[in-house]
């Protein structure tokens, strides 16, 4: 696993902090990271409140870099996945003959997806840390 030659087990962490930061690297999910490295909880929202605790006390920038989340990487991931998704359309041009329509040309056309493109915007504002529990948080101020 990454941590063993992580940077980040020469920082004054405890034993469950880095349990959580290895669990946060391969699921992503703050809570689900405070489950998994053995924090005692009543409840979800206890789980909840210490994963957001530790995103925000814990310095997970160097975790990122480590993991090849750097800014530059996002960046270039998300300007290809803004670019690249298409969904092929078909245009079919028929006629009628008889009783039956024939197919006399066949057109492919190629469409932005925005779907998978609001994905990806959506999932670059969760890993810079604008979405938090569903809400956003983007910072723009009024003109």
């Amino acid at each position: 696993m990454f941590m063993e030659q992580s940077k980040l087990l020469d920082k004054n962490l405890t034993l469950k902090q880095r349990q959580w930061l290895q669990a946060y690297a391969q699921t992503g999910n703050a809570t689900e990271a405070a489950r998994i490295a053995g924090y005692k909880c009543r409840n979800d929202q206890s789980f909840r409140q210490i994963g957001y605790e530790n995103l925000t006390k814990l310095d997970i920038s160097e975790l990122m870099e480590e993991l090849g989340l750097s800014d530059a990487n996002l960046l270039k991931v998300l300007r290809a996945g803004l670019v690249k998704p298409v969904k092929q359309l078909v245009k079919r041009m028929t006629r009628q003959t008889g009783f039956k329509q024939v197919v006399t040309e066949i057109e492919y056309i190629e469409s932005p997806d925005y779907s998978i493109i609001l994905k990806y915007l959506e999932l670059a504002l969760k890993l810079k840390g604008h979405i938090r529990d569903g809400k956003t948080n983007v910072g723009v101020d009024p003109p």
